[in-house]
């Protein structure tokens, strides 16, 4: 017997490589495949999400702490931060294969008042 095999301690004992194992039916991988690709939307859309926010907030701030604010530029700030908030919202429906066009916007719009209340208090 060749000595760089691994021996069997047990009868059936499972591997992470298992020839004896039963190979799974084309129903159960669609199935599988199909949760695969769940997970990987929701991870996609995560990424997406949380990246675009953490842009907002970086915008916002950038608002909130100006130099020298002239009401424009903090205006102007504002309203690109809720623009990037509209853009999170729609990418996330996208990569979730929804409508990009629903109530949910209101949700990225709501960004323009909650920054102009933060930068102008």
């Amino acid at each position: 017997m060749n000595d760089s095999m691994p021996r069997r301690t047990q009868k059936g004992q499972r591997h992470l490589l298992d020839l004896d194992a039963p190979r799974p039916t084309p129903e159960q991988q669609r199935k599988d495949a199909e949760s695969l690709d769940r997970v990987r939307r929701w991870v996609l859309s995560a990424l997406a999400v949380t990246t675009l926010v953490h842009l907002v907030g970086g915008i916002i701030l950038a608002a909130v702490f100006l130099e020298r604010p002239t009401l424009q530029a903090q205006v102007g700030l504002n309203l690109i931060a809720g623009f990037f908030a509209v853009v999170a919202v729609v990418l996330a429906r996208l990569i979730h294969g929804k409508n990009p066009v629903s109530w949910w916007l209101l949700l990225g719009l709501a960004v323009v008042p909650l920054g102009l209340w933060l930068t102008l208090r």
